[in-house]
């Protein structure tokens, strides 16, 4: 029986998976398992790398589609890299290409997930906006809660919080919003 290896990282605040084997009915839940992992911890950036994968069946596909309205429910997103050609051709012949972000390496998601990811937390920001304007004060883990798990990319200044300089998106500021 072919196996799949699974190797995870994390990069600023972005869940990497390095997928290694082949991917099929067998294997499949294994993929799905790590990826509840990481929703329930309310990881939602995630790329997975599939320069060490050799097959994808339809249960593999399968896996990712599972998961994928969630994770944008979320604010985040399934960036997919480093396909091999002839795992493409099965992502290109399905219109996988129309539903992912399918990318030739980890560095051009980590540019992905950085233009939309200020953007990304505004809605949830925005909904903060009220409050803060009659007085609330934002504590370090409400942010963070708000923002999923990545107020690294937040600071406190005089009551205001605003993604750091350079600001690779706009810039956030709830109480002067």
């Amino acid at each position: 029986m072919k196996t799949l290896e699974i190797r995870t990282a994390e990069t600023a605040g972005v869940a990497i998976l390095y997928l290694n084997g082949y991917l099929d009915t067998h294997t499949a839940p294994h993929l799905e398992r790590t990826l509840q992992q990481l929703t329930d911890s309310r990881r939602y950036n995630i790329i997975i790398n599939f320069n060490g994968l050799s097959y994808i069946g339809s249960a593999g596909l399968g896996v990712l589609m599972e998961f994928i309205e969630d994770v944008r429910k979320n604010g985040g997103d399934i960036k997919l890299t480093s396909m091999s050609p002839k795992v493409y051709r099965v992502f290109d012949l399905l219109g996988f290409p129309a539903l992912f972000d399918i990318l030739g390496d980890n560095a051009k998601a980590f540019e992905k997930f950085g233009k939309g990811r200020h953007e990304g937390w505004w809605n949830r920001v925005m909904g903060l906006k009220s409050w803060a304007k009659n007085g609330g004060d934002l504590l370090a883990w409400n942010i963070e809660e708000i923002l999923g798990g990545n107020a690294d990319w937040c600071h406190h200044a005089r009551g205001n919080w605003r993604a750091p300089n350079p600001v690779p998106g706009p810039l956030i500021s709830v109480a002067n919003a």
